[in-house]
């Protein structure tokens, strides 16, 4: 059986290690699930009202924590639903630390230990332009890119 807890983050999407922004921990004791539980994107729902600011959510099953971003709707009085969508940075931390790479490329040139001689330059030179509204007499779905 799983265990949940609930948190209110306070930080960012991006952030890899979440500790020190969790607040107001809520501890979901005895979780009833009905049919199957997808740990990737579950939704489940908890015979409580839930305020709606707790945002991330933990769910300990067996040996394995998985962490989401998670969304309270309060269904009726007494009872919420939570949808929560899976926090890959956070369910796979370990894993994505413990990895062995070697990096063989810079995008940017904001550290000076990684010479990447086919890094972006700036140019300040004008070779080609087309009118926007040409553009978009092509196609309603296109994307634009820029070489420098």
């Amino acid at each position: 059986m799983a265990a949940i807890t609930l948190y209110r983050y306070a930080g960012t999407i991006a952030r890899m290690t979440k500790t020190g922004l969790l607040y107001d921990r809520l501890d979901i004791e005895d979780p009833v699930y009905r049919g199957e539980i997808d740990f990737h994107a579950p939704v489940f729902d908890v015979e409580q009202d839930l305020s709606a600011a707790y945002n991330y959510c933990m769910i300990q099953q067996d040996v394995h924590t998985w962490y989401y971003f998670c969304q309270i709707e309060n269904v009726r009085r007494g009872l919420s639903r939570v949808t929560c969508k899976v926090d890959a940075l956070g369910t796979y931390r370990d894993a994505i630390m413990n990895t062995k790479v070697w990096c063989r490329r810079s995008a940017v040139k904001q550290t000076p230990y990684i010479t990447d001689g086919r890094a972006p330059i700036e140019a300040r030179k004008l070779v080609s332009a087309t009118p926007l509204q040409e553009i978009g007499a092509h196609s309603r779905d296109m994307i634009i890119i820029t070489v420098g």
